[in-house]
C-alpha cells in the first residue's frame, strides 16, 4: 500500500480501521482512480467526467452505452448523518454478496470490518469531494475473492448528497451446498 492521505488516515481511524485492518483487508487505496484496470471503473469514471454537477435522477445506459455492461455493478447511496443509505444496490453485487443492502444503511452490512472500511473510505470522498477508488479482500462467506470499488461524490450548494459507487468483484468462489462442494 502506497502512503496515503492523512486525512484518509484519521477518516477510516475514527471508522476503527487502522494498519491492522487494513492489512486484514489486503486494502489498496488511491485518490487517483485514472489507474484502474478494471474496464468498467474507467467507464464509470468517464460517465462521471461527462455529467453536470449532480448525480442524474436515473442513470440511463442508452445515453451512455459503455455504462451498460455496470448496471448490475452500481450503487447509489445518500449521504445520512454518520452513515449512508443504498437508494440502489446493484443486483450483480447483491446476487455475489448473498444479500440485497437496496433501502439498508452501510452500517447495517453484516460484515463488519469491512463495513467500517467502506464508512471510513465514503467519510473521506464527502469531506474532500474527491473520488476514491479502493480494493479489499472479501469475506469468505462472499462469492468473490475482492472487490474493486469507486467511489464518485456529487454534490448540492457545495455539500456531497449522493455517492455513486461501481463494485466489480474479483474472481469468484464456489459456494458450498449442504456440505459438498460444486465446482
Amino acid at each position: 500500500m502506497t502512503a496515503l492521505d492523512p486525512s484518509l488516515l484519521q477518516c477510516l481511524a475514527d471508522r476503527g480501521t487502522g494498519d491492522a485492518e487494513l492489512r486484514a483487508l489486503k486494502a489498496q487505496i488511491s485518490a487517483d482512480p485514472s489507474g484502474s484496470d478494471v474496464d468498467l471503473l474507467q467507464n464509470l469514471l468517464e460517465y462521471y467526467h461527462a455529467l453536470p454537477d449532480r448525480l442524474p435522477a436515473r442513470i440511463d445506459p442508452i445515453e451512455y452505452p459503455k455504462l451498460a455492461s455496470a448496471m448490475g455493478h452500481l450503487m447509489v447511496l445518500d449521504v445520512l448523518p454518520g452513515d449512508y443509505y443504498y437508494r440502489l444496490y446493484g443486483s450483480r453485487i447483491a446476487t455475489i454478496a448473498g444479500f440485497d443492502m437496496t433501502g439498508k444503511k452501510t452500517s447495517e452490512l453484516p460484515f463488519s470490518l469491512p463495513g467500517r472500511f467502506f464508512l471510513g473510505c465514503y467519510d473521506w470522498v464527502c469531506q474532500t469531494k474527491r473520488t476514491l477508488l479502493s480494493y479489499h479482500i472479501a469475506p469468505t462467506t462472499v462469492n468473490a475473492h475482492g472487490w474493486h470499488r469507486l467511489a464518485l461524490p456529487f454534490e448540492v450548494d457545495g455539500r456531497v448528497t449522493r455517492l455513486l459507487v461501481g463494485n466489480i468483484n474479483e474472481g469468484e468462489r464456489h459456494r458450498r451446498r449442504s456440505g459438498s462442494l460444486h465446482l
